[in-house]
């Protein structure tokens, strides 16, 4: 059994969390293009991944299942490949659970998600519903999510809704301060 970590929102003790990394890959970062944003939230995801792997919490990295790694369309961002250790599952539609091997995975392994990536958009509402009515647990990292903008927007207005969204469903916090709040519980233990 994995020790017990306190929960970030009622205080009380709860089993690790599992990080899902969502579409962490080459084909869907390249639509977003490049800049300081997208820089910010690949580094964000890198210390989220990097305290999960040190605190041993489950690791999850979720693709869409018609990337065709022949093409390239499958190649994991830099910094992002998952380790023999991590499970890797692939959606065939927006939610993580549209995978039959996660959705079992969350059944057993926890019933809490931490989740950071990109295709927040999509992915990320529809997990987060679908987790909703499993009665999984969910915190969203704000700062470690990015999805794309819509026409004609200069500022990320779509990240505000999904924001707001995905608070009616879990927590929302940022990476430092969901890293500080498990980290102080890991050294409670």
């Amino acid at each position: 059994m994995t020790a017990p970590l306190r929960s970030l929102a009622h205080g009380r003790l709860a089993p690790l969390a599992t990080l899902v990394l969502v579409d962490l890959c080459e084909s869907t970062l390249a639509p977003l293009g490049s800049g300081v944003e997208i820089t910010r939230v690949l580094a964000n995801c890198q210390e989220a991944l990097a305290h999960a792997r040190a605190l041993g919490s489950p690791i999850a990295f979720v693709r869409p299942a018609k990337a065709d790694a022949r093409r390239g369309e499958g190649a994991w961002i830099a910094g992002f490949r998952p380790r023999r250790s991590e499970m890797v599952f692939f959606r065939r539609s927006h939610s993580c659970y549209s995978s039959p091997a996660f959705a079992d995975m969350m059944a057993h392994a926890g019933s809490h998600m931490v989740l950071a990536g990109l295709s927040t958009e999509t992915v990320f509402l529809a997990t987060a519903v679908e987790a909703h009515h499993q009665q999984h647990g969910l915190t969203y990292l704000l700062d470690a999510s990015l999805g794309q903008r819509l026409k004609g927007e200069r500022s990320n207005a779509a990240k505000d809704v999904v924001s707001h969204f995905m608070g009616i469903y879990g927590e929302v916090t940022r990476t430092q301060a969901w890293i500080e709040a498990t980290a102080l519980a890991d050294g409670e233990r």
